[in-house]
């Protein structure tokens, strides 16, 4: 009787674990819909999810950083089922609303295999989800370093040969700690330690080199960031100056046969600061094959040679260079001239800095042929020193302030600007960039052009105690350009009042928040150029409005996104808005019928354009959106600018949009 209803029982529990399953298949057939809508839900979640990972990813993209090799994989398989499977069984609904037996019942089999599908479906996507939970997307990559310093134009002149050969001795002297080259800056000082930092790798006399340029005005963040590249490390975001010293002080002591290339020195340097080993670190090594040895490399005057023009010059090659090249093919009555405005000059005192040099750099700014040409070269001071110089920011400047006449275009303008660049570096006042479409300067050829540009009212304002009131004094002097050079100001003042002011450039560090005055511009209407770069405002000040003769305006790196304020600029024909966080074109930017220039790019955070605000620019010749605004022609709930706008406006260049 037991055996019975023992059997009877495992029959019934067999019973109920098979209807599970056959229940699940009959549900595929009569409850398709609820299948279907549970998939349309995950597929949802799934679509929020994926783009909280992809802003953090996007971000951290722009920062150059790494994307975990999971996340990358994560994001690509979300496209690929969001695209793929899930898509094609969305889409396919209908099929399971078709009847069959002459429209009497619906299609089974097709409601069938439809909400398995979505159940299959709706499974990954939960899954997927909750893969989707990372704590961090990105990691910094260690630094890659260059096998050798890159040397060009080295000249084996019998004179620099024997300054080639004797560093080169003396560092084989491991008694000699600190070897210092002397010389007037542009006489090749750099070029001959670079080839010396490559022939002792060559030769294995050190095991490591580094470099670093020092400036008139030492920055030790960049030292230390120099050097640390060079050896491959980094430092931590909120490290302050002491910590990054004391770690890289611990990390030079780390390599056995080390050399250090300071170059540029202008003012004596405290190694301590920076985090350079010295004083008795030679006892501290262990090691007699141990050694740190430092190069330093000096700017300086020289003695007055023969010639009288080389004479007047100093005999500095900087200077002579600079005359040589300024009265190139020129006539013999030029160069009387030149003679006698060297002989009858009266230079400014600049401290470090030899009159004749200013006399040589100046007399070559004279000899420029063009008005054009000369208004660059002081345009270029207001730059900060060492920084590159961008064809592309000079013709900005450049087009709003109305320095290039008789240009019609922007393609005009940009190869008037090439031209007059390749004239300035005829007169070595300026030199080739480090890359293309770029330019620099000689520090000492910059701090030139500051005093030129000084004089004629425009200024470029140094770091000093107190901003505020060298603010005030510029504004005495009737300034009509003020340049703030990636300065960390905190606060301006409530009013600019510059009334003949035709240029301002403000390029902060992004640190903390900025206070503007809605004042601010009050009192500049005569302002033709404006740029604020890096600028973490709260809000743009009201006054922005009332500039109805700005020309150029840059707001790039700036956080805020109210930029509705813009439609009053009536006059604007370049607007530059790169790295913008707006999410929506305003309209009003559709009023701004004169501009020819509009620059979104890396405006990430731009998903809509309304339909005929770009159409209506009809001035446009360059365009610039480059890794922004990707849904063109559609948007969800509404609609987007079509690319067919841009047929409409004849003025584009395609070859300069992107």
């Amino acid at each position: 009787m037991a055996e019975v209803c023992l059997g009877a029982f495992s029959s019934l529990v067999g019973a109920k674990s098979l209807f599970k399953p056959i229940k699940r298949q009959i549900s595929y057939v009569f409850k398709y819909q609820s299948y279907i809508e549970e998939l349309k839900d995950q597929v949802k979640q799934l679509e929020h999810k994926r783009e909280r990972v992809k802003i953090p990813v996007h971000h951290a993209t722009q920062q150059g950083n790494e994307i975990y090799k999971d996340v990358a994989d994560w994001l690509n398989s979300v496209k690929e089922f969001a695209q793929g499977a899930a898509k094609s069984i969305i889409d396919d609904e209908d099929r399971a609303k078709k009847f069959c037996f002459k429209g009497l019942c619906p299609n089974l089999i097709s409601c069938y295999k439809l909400s398995k599908q979505a159940a299959t479906a709706a499974d990954t996507a939960a899954s997927l989800v909750k893969e989707g939970n990372f704590c961090d997307v990105s990691y910094r990559s260690a630094p890659k370093r260059a096998k050798h310093m890159q040397v060009k134009d080295f000249e084996a002149f019998d004179s620099k040969m024997e300054v080639f050969q004797d560093v080169m001795e003396a560092l084989k002297d491991d008694k000699l700690n600190i070897i210092g080259v002397y010389g007037m800056g542009g006489v090749g000082k750099t070029t001959l330690v670079k080839q010396v930092a490559k022939q002792v790798m060559e030769d294995k006399l050190f095991d490591k080199v580094v470099m670093a340029e020092v400036t008139q005005n030492p920055d030790h963040h960049k030292i230390q960031d120099k050097l640390a590249f060079g050896l491959g490390m980094e430092f931590g975001f909120n490290e302050n100056m002491f910590q990054r010293a004391s770690r890289l002080c611990e990390r030079l002591k780390k390599e056995k046969r080390l050399l250090i290339i300071l170059d540029n020195i202008w003012i004596e340097l405290e190694f301590d600061k920076i985090g350079i080993p010295s004083g008795n670190v030679e006892k501290e090594r262990t090691d007699a094959r141990s050694r740190c040895t430092i190069i330093l490399t000096k700017t300086s005057t020289i003695q007055p040679i023969a010639d009288e023009i080389v004479e007047i010059c100093g005999g500095l090659p900087v200077a002579v260079t600079t005359v040589a090249n300024a009265l190139k093919s020129k006539s013999l009555d030029i160069w009387k001239d030149a003679l006698n405005q060297l002989r009858s000059s009266n230079p400014r005192e600049i401290d470090g800095m030899d009159k004749k040099v200013y006399t040589s750099i100046e007399l070559s700014y004279n000899l420029l042929a063009s008005k054009e040409a000369k208004s660059l070269f002081r345009l270029c001071g207001l730059y900060n020193e060492g920084h590159a110089i961008q064809v592309a920011s000079i013709l900005r400047y450049g087009m709003g302030w109305g320095l290039l006449e008789n240009v019609y275009t922007l393609e005009e303008a940009r190869s008037r600007v090439h031209r007059l660049i390749d004239n300035l570096k005829s007169s070595c006042l300026l030199l080739d960039g480090d890359a293309k479409d770029e330019a620099k300067m000689y520090d000492v050829i910059h701090v030139v052009a500051v005093s030129i540009a000084t004089g004629e009212h425009m200024f470029n304002i140094p770091n000093a105690a107190n901003e505020e009131k060298k603010m005030e004094e510029i504004k005495r002097k009737g300034p009509i350009a003020i340049s703030l050079p990636h300065r960390d100001i905190q606060e301006l003042p409530e009013r600019l009042q510059c009334p003949n002011l035709q240029l301002f450039l403000f390029f902060g560090k992004g640190y903390g928040p900025m206070q503007i005055s809605d004042l601010f511009f009050e009192g500049t209407k005569e302002l033709k150029d404006l740029s604020l770069t890096r600028i973490p405002f709260s809000s743009l000040p009201s006054s922005l409005g009332s500039l109805i003769n700005l020309g150029t305006l840059c707001l790039e790196d700036c956080p805020r996104n109210d930029i509705a304020i813009l439609r009053q600029l009536k006059k604007l024909e370049i607007l530059r808005l790169r790295h913008s966080y707006t999410e929506r074109l305003p309209l009003e930017i559709g009023q701004l019928t004169r501009l020819r220039l509009l620059d979104l790019s890396n405006c990430w955070r731009l998903k809509v354009i309304a339909p005929n605000v770009i159409s209506k620019l009809s001035r446009l010749e360059e365009l610039y959106m480059g890794n922004s605004f990707p849904k063109w022609d559609k948007v969800e709930g509404g609609s987007n600018a079509s690319l067919a706008e841009l047929k409409g406006l004849s003025k584009l260049d395609t070859g300069h949009n992107r």
